[in-house]
């Protein structure tokens, strides 16, 4: 707990679709059921490639950090559970495959109920752009492009309904994001709400133009 993480470049000779994050952010206990979680920690200014990196906590933040070529999961996850924290102006490229939970590839995972996450970029991976699932949380200006590689089924960002409903987009807001297909052909939709159980969620000042089937797609 409270710690820094900065000045990193972690490469790993090879991807895989199995567990490897180049950073996992956790508490052995919390995870099986004690009452401590990592909490209030930074990480900035670092590259991994060929890996991810993963959290579960509160108060935990991603800033300028460039993630390559990876996986297994999403470039930079924080998972259900957590609280707060968020990421600010990271990048996620060039995620490939669908791993052992099987998850396609996409650039970033957020499900930390208050989160808030800015200036992200998402560009060519085979899964979505933004899995979006931080109930109440804020998601601003950030640009996805050409993702979906790996399937028909994928959209730059996605408001996710997940667990269930344990973890899910309502009441977010969703600002000055761009998502667009630039030539790819495979980033089907700008913005999609993937339950019509989600709930409260704004959506203003964004441009989901260009994409191949429509700019959005609301269940």
């Amino acid at each position: 707990n409270t710690g820094t993480i900065t000045n990193f470049e972690i490469i790993k000779n090879s991807k895989t679709l199995t567990q490897n994050q180049a950073i996992n952010i956790s508490d052995y206990t919390y995870l099986h059921g004690g009452s401590v979680a990592s909490a209030n920690m930074v990480l900035s200014n670092g590259t991994c490639r060929n890996s991810s990196i993963l959290s579960l906590g509160e108060d935990i933040w991603f800033e300028n950090i460039n993630i390559y070529g990876w996986s297994f999961g999403a470039g930079i996850v924080i998972e259900i559970g957590s609280n707060r924290g968020g990421i600010v102006n990271c990048m996620a490229t060039d995620g490939t495959g669908v791993d052992s939970n099987g998850y396609r590839a996409g650039g970033f995972e957020i499900w930390g109920v208050g989160a808030i996450a800015t200036g992200l970029i998402a560009v060519a991976n085979d899964g979505m752009g933004i899995d979006w699932g931080a109930e109440n949380g804020i998601l601003a200006n950030a640009y996805c492009a050409n993702n979906g590689r790996g399937s028909s089924l994928y959209s730059g960002i996605s408001a996710r309904y997940g667990s269930g409903g344990i973890a899910k987009a309502s009441g977010s807001m969703i600002v000055g994001c761009r998502c667009v297909d630039t030539g790819a052909g495979t980033q089907r939709f700008g913005y999609t709400e993937e339950s019509a159980s989600l709930s409260n969620i704004t959506v203003m000042a964004c441009s989901f133009i260009g994409n191949v089937i429509r700019p959005m797609n609301i269940l």
